[in-house]
C-alpha cells in the first residue's frame, strides 16, 4: 500500500512539472511519503526481528509489529499522501482544462 501512495505523488509530479509552486508541493510531498514509508517500515521490522519466527522476508510483519509504528508518523504519512492526492487532482484538472 505505500508504494501506491508514492506512485501517487509521482503522478502529482508529472501532471504539474512546469506549474513552479504546484510542482514543488508535489515533489516535496512525494519525498515526505517515501521517507515516512521507509522509516515506517523500519519500526515494524525492528518489532518483527524479535519474534523467533520472523524469516527477514520483506513484507514478513504481523499486527504487533506494524503497531510499533509512531502515530505522528504514520499521521504525517497520512497526511502527505493527502496532500499529494489533492494536487493530482489539480494537475489533472489543468491537463483536461489545457
Amino acid at each position: 500500500m505505500g508504494w501506491l501512495c508514492v506512485e501517487l505523488g509521482v503522478l502529482a509530479c508529472i501532471l504539474l512539472y512546469g506549474r513552479s509552486s504546484a510542482f514543488w508541493l508535489a515533489v516535496v510531498a512525494t519525498l515526505g511519503i517515501f521517507w515516512t514509508y521507509g522509516i515506517m517500515h523500519n519500526y515494524a521490522t525492528e518489532s518483527a526481528k524479535r519474534r523467533p519466527d520472523y524469516t527477514g522476508a520483506f513484507y514478513d510483519l504481523d499486527e504487533q509489529d506494524v503497531a510499533s509504528v509512531p502515530d505522528w508518523l504514520a499521521g504525517l504519512n497520512l497526511l502527505l499522501t493527502l496532500c499529494a492526492a489533492g494536487l493530482c487532482i489539480y494537475g489533472g484538472y489543468i491537463a483536461v482544462k489545457r
